[in-house]
């Protein structure tokens, strides 16, 4: 289960079958805490695989936000990137 070959199955299958953002980033947290506090994801990586699979819209911000740099992955730093997310989801839950 802390395998990187799991990582990208539970990714996949995540976006694939997402019904709520918050959901995704539940699991997301759950699942791969895991696999960082063993030692085969670093908190960099973790936020890198965070990032792929959002939508484009939710990545833009979540780098506004957060002054991540595209190419610059140690930039990443899942806790932010999470931070980062809750407040956009709380931002649009507000405006409906």
């Amino acid at each position: 289960m802390e395998s990187r070959d799991f990582i990208e199955m539970f990714v996949q299958k995540s976006v694939k079958q997402l019904e709520s953002l918050r959901d995704y980033v539940h699991n997301f947290t759950t699942y791969l805490a895991k696999t960082v506090a063993i030692g085969n994801l670093t908190e960099q990586e973790w936020g890198r695989w965070f990032m792929r699979k959002l939508f484009i819209k939710y990545c833009r911000y979540i780098i506004e936000k957060t002054g991540a740099v595209v190419d610059e992955f140690s930039t990443f730093i899942f806790e932010r990137l999470r931070q980062a997310i809750f407040s956009r989801m709380t931002a649009i839950k507000g405006a409906e």
